[in-house]
């Protein structure tokens, strides 16, 4: 007889998915049933607690303690000791799922025989604190026996076996711990005892339904559960669903079924696949065609089926109206403060009260409104089908104005447009002197409104976007700035503020600030008549480009230049005497030093004939 006894490694999880069958003589050492499915989840579980009876002591409870569990007959002092030993598990985490496979393992510690093994496995009843030979936990039905393998170790550091049924069983009947045994085939064979680690473990692959869907709502709108049920403007509206799945993404996409039924037929339902989606997505299906009709009134719900066929259970259900008829008549619009009647009213940016009406449609439950080129905003009526009234301020001298009604569906009417026309109230800009690049120009500002209650008190301006500057408003309305320039063109903002705190809307004024000279005469003044034939006038340049130089001049139009030096202090003076009456002009630049011109400046006059 052998026997031998051995130092067996141990893993504490190791997955079954693929474990081949091997039988001999009608036994079978490693893991039976189908491989797990890719579907399925895997976890390793350990006994929650052990024990074993023995003939030698029948009135002796052994419940949880130290060593290796004996299985089978064992000779030993004091005669033959029969033993059978007990594994408890919580299989409670394992309600509602489906089971695969199942694998109880464990290692042989010690063989009293390495040629003959047969184990049973039994479910029994639970073992108790009191449970001895004498009165031991009963077998109730035999599950699976492990036998010898050839060719492998001894003892061998992985006896299996399938304990799929037991756990299906205990699952089925809802229970949360389950007790199996281990006794020997034959326990009056001694060449059957053995012995095993008592940390016996089970590897058990598994599915779980999906979660119930998460209806998102129908069209966009969320899911109604009770009246008032939301309108739909389409026959074709979207359903969607979150899906979720307890396994995660172990079961990969997840199929979807919605259900559709008219709210006073719910046995009349419609059932449709969805696009599957995978763990904590949403699917969205969008309704075939001649599904729901025009205004009738259903109900959905939503199941999922996971990759191994289990299902949900079915979703809330959700609820919808169908309105795909839109408003057959644009709204009306009237306003006492800007009607439509082709006139001059109120003022470019003076709030008005504007009021829009359904014009009969009874399920209009709000407005969209635009000016021309502006962004949309929208109103709700006072009730259905009935009115609202918006204060807008017109943004330009000539305004049109657009209006949708909208109905409890979200469908638009055909839009109407309201035209009218309004007095300008930018500030009036006007400039005195020549735009010159790193001089000033003086500006004077007059109020554009000229309505009651708006006298202006102050103007805010900014040049080429720069930081804002404030002149206060004289008594009159009016105020002056001197505003510098650069060199190029230049863009002047001004704003009016009114007594009542209402801000005007902005003026644009454009002013091109050349560097060319400036050119003064007593003599000959700029556009206006001046001097006599033959008697001499002076010209006075001023030069506007740093460092210059020299000016340049020309009576004929360019044909002929002459030159005069730039003075210290910028300036230079000519003599001139003309030749013959009338119409006269003056070109002039300067240049510096390294060859750089300056724009022309073309001044034009009159010879007194």
């Amino acid at each position: 007889m052998s026997h031998s006894r051995r130092a067996v490694g141990w893993v504490r999880r190791i997955g079954v998915a693929g474990a081949a069958s091997v039988l001999v003589g009608g036994l079978s050492l490693l893991t039976v049933g189908e491989p797990a499915s890719a579907a399925m989840s895997v976890t390793t579980i350990a006994r929650s607690s052990w024990a074993y009876v023995d003939s030698q002591t029948p009135d002796t409870t052994h419940l949880n303690p130290t060593g290796d569990a004996p299985v089978g007959t064992i000779h030993a002092s004091g005669g033959d000791h029969t033993y059978r030993s007990y594994f408890t598990f919580d299989v409670s985490g394992f309600r509602g799922r489906q089971i695969g496979t199942v694998a109880l393992f464990a290692p042989e510690t010690e063989a009293t025989d390495c040629v003959h093994r047969s184990v049973e496995l039994w479910t029994t009843a639970p073992v108790t604190a009191h449970s001895t030979w004498k009165d031991q936990p009963a077998w109730r039905q035999k599950i699976y026996t492990a036998g010898y393998l050839a060719n492998t170790t001894c003892p061998f550091p992985r006896v299996e076996w399938d304990a799929t049924t037991a756990v299906r069983q205990a699952v089925a009947a809802g229970q949360s711990q389950l007790t199996l045994g281990l006794r020997a085939t034959d326990e009056g064979e001694p060449k059957l005892g053995r012995w095993f680690a008592n940390n016996v473990l089970m590897t058990i692959t598994y599915d779980t339904p999906p979660d119930t869907p998460t209806p998102g709502g129908t069209d966009g709108k969320a899911c109604a559960t009770a009246r008032p049920y939301p309108w739909v403007a389409s026959l074709q509206p979207t359903l969607s669903a979150k899906l979720t799945d307890p396994d995660g993404t172990q079961d990969g996409i997840l199929d979807v079924t919605f259900a559709l039924w008219p709210v006073d037929d719910p046995a009349n339902r419609t059932t449709l696949p969805g696009p599957g989606a995978g763990d904590g997505q949403t699917t969205q299906l969008r309704l075939p065609a001649g599904v729901i009709a025009d205004g009738g009134s259903y109900g959905w719900s939503a199941q999922a089926t996971d990759a191994e066929g289990l299902t949900s259970g079915w979703s809330t259900a959700c609820y919808f109206q169908v309105d795909a008829t839109a408003p057959a008549n644009p709204p009306t619009v009237s306003s006492t403060d800007y009607p439509d009647d082709g006139h001059s009213h109120g003022g470019q940016g003076i709030p008005g009260t504007f009021t829009f009406s359904a014009n009969g449609v009874a399920d209009v439950v709000g407005f969209d409104y635009a000016w021309y080129g502006g962004p949309p905003a929208y109103v709700a009526a006072d009730q259905l089908g009935g009115t609202a009234s918006v204060t807008l301020a017109p943004p330009s001298i000539a305004s049109n104005l657009t209006v949708w009604s909208i109905d409890r569906a979200g469908n638009f009417s055909p839009q109407v447009y309201y035209r009218i026309t309004t007095a300008p109230t930018t500030p009036i800009v006007t400039s005195t002197g020549q735009p010159k690049a790193g001089g000033t120009i003086q500006l004077d500002f007059q109020p554009g409104v000229k309505l009651a209650g708006y006298q202006v008190v102050s103007y805010t301006y900014s040049v080429n976007d720069g930081a804002n500057q404030t002149v206060a408003a004289r008594a009159d309305g009016a105020a002056t700035a001197s505003v510098p320039l650069e060199y190029g063109a230049n863009t002047v903002k001004v704003r009016s503020t009114s007594t009542n705190g209402w801000i005007s809307p902005e003026s644009d004024s454009y002013f091109y600030a050349d560097n060319s000279p400036t050119i003064a005469s007593a003599d000959f003044p700029e556009n206006g008549d001046g001097g006599a034939v033959g008697q001499q006038g002076i010209f006075t340049f001023s030069s506007n480009l740093a460092d210059s130089t020299t000016f340049f001049y020309s009576f004929d139009y360019g044909s002929t230049w002459q030159t005069v030096p730039v003075g210290p202090d910028g300036q230079a003076t000519i003599n001139w005497t003309p030749t013959m009456a009338g119409s006269q002009a003056l070109y002039a630049y300067s240049q510096t030093a390294d060859g750089t011109q300056s724009d022309w400046y073309f001044y034009d006059f009159s010879v007194n004939g």
